[in-house]
C-alpha cells in the first residue's frame, strides 16, 4: 500500500488525524464546556468581545481577579479546532480555577479557515498578544507576566508566537502547548487540507519544528498518553529537536488522558497539568 507520509497509508493518515471519529464522546465534552462556560460568564465579571484587530473575529473575553493588591499575572488562552473550528466563549471554564490563584483568564478567538490561512492567524495571534501587552496597564496585568497557552491548533498558535516573535518585540513570560501541532506536513497531506490549503512551503513556514532557534523562553509540552501515534510522535520529535537547540523546554505524556480529555484538567488546581502551567508564572 502507497505511503504517503511516515508508514502511514493516506487512510491511515487520515485516521490518525481524525480526531472526532476516534473519540466519538468529544461532543459530550464540547456540551459539557459549553455549559461550565455559560455559568462562568453568568457569575463572572468579564470584559468581553475586546477588539484586538479590525476583523470581525479578532475578539477576546479578559477575566480578572476579583481583588489584587497590583498588577496581576495574565494566562492567554488559544482554542483548537484544527484551525477550522470552535469558539473562545467554550473555554471559559478554564478560568476560575487561575482566578483563585490570582491570575487573569483571557480567552481569543481568531478568524477560521476558510477565511484565513494558517499563515495569517499566526500574524492574529502576534496582534493579540501586544494588544494585552499594550493594554495591560488598563487592566491592572503585569505586562511582563502574560503566558500563553493553546489546546491542538492553538498550541501550535502558541508555539509559533514563542519562536517567531522577535526584534524589540514584548515576548510572552511563558509558553504551553497542549497536544499541539508541530509540524503542518502531515496536516498538509491529510483531508483537512481540502479546508486549509496549505501548500508545501506555507506547511513549511508555519511548523514551529523549522522555527527552532535557542531561546530562554519556557516552553511547556504535554500531550495525552491515549492520544493517536502521530500527536504523540509530533510532541516527541519537537522536544528532542528543541533540546538540540538549547530550548529551555520540558515534555510531559499525561497517562490516562485522550486529545479532548486533556483539557479537563487544565480547569482543576489540584492536577498535575494545572500545576505545571501555574509553575510557568514562578
Amino acid at each position: 500500500m502507497l505511503k504517503v507520509y511516515r508508514d502511514y497509508s493516506q487512510e491511515e493518515l487520515d485516521r490518525q488525524l481524525n480526531l472526532r471519529a476516534r473519540w466519538p464522546e468529544h461532543a459530550d465534552f464540547f456540551a459539557n464546556w459549553e455549559a461550565r462556560s455559560k455559568s462562568c460568564y453568568e457569575k463572572l465579571a468579564c470584559h468581553r468581545d475586546l477588539q484586538y484587530g479590525l476583523g470581525a473575529s479578532h475578539t477576546l473575553d479578559l477575566f480578572l481577579p476579583p481583588s489584587s493588591d497590583g498588577p496581576v499575572p495574565l494566562l492567554l488562552f488559544i482554542h483548537g479546532g484544527y484551525w477550522q473550528s470552535l469558539d473562545k466563549s467554550i473555554f471559559a471554564f478554564i478560568a476560575p480555577a487561575f482566578l483563585e490563584k490570582g491570575i487573569a483568564f483571557a480567552t481569543l478567538n481568531y478568524t477560521l479557515a476558510p477565511g484565513e490561512r494558517i499563515s495569517g492567524m499566526v500574524a492574529e495571534i502576534e496582534a493579540a498578544f501586544a494588544y494585552m501587552e499594550s493594554k495591560s496597564r488598563d487592566f491592572g496585568i503585569a505586562s511582563d507576566e502574560i503566558v500563553v497557552v493553546g489546546h491542538s491548533a492553538g498550541g501550535h498558535l502558541a508555539t509559533m508566537l514563542g519562536l517567531t516573535i522577535g526584534g524589540d518585540n514584548a515576548k510572552p513570560k511563558a509558553i504551553a502547548s497542549i497536544s499541539g501541532v508541530y509540524d503542518l506536513e502531515p496536516i498538509r497531506l491529510s483531508y483537512h487540507n481540502q479546508i486549509l490549503q496549505l501548500d508545501h512551503g506555507e506547511a513549511e513556514l508555519q511548523s514551529p519544528l523549522n522555527a527552532l532557534k535557542p531561546s530562554s523562553m519556557p516552553f511547556y509540552l504535554a500531550v495525552g498518553g491515549n492520544e493517536t501515534e502521530e500527536f504523540i510522535h509530533q510532541q516527541q520529535t519537537f522536544a528532542k529537536a528543541a533540546q538540540t537547540q538549547s530550548l529551555n523546554i520540558k515534555a510531559d505524556v499525561l497517562e490516562g488522558l485522550n486529545h479532548f480529555s486533556i483539557v479537563e484538567p487544565l480547569a482543576e488546581a489540584d492536577t498535575p497539568l494545572f500545576r505545571e502551567v501555574s509553575s510557568l508564572f514562578d
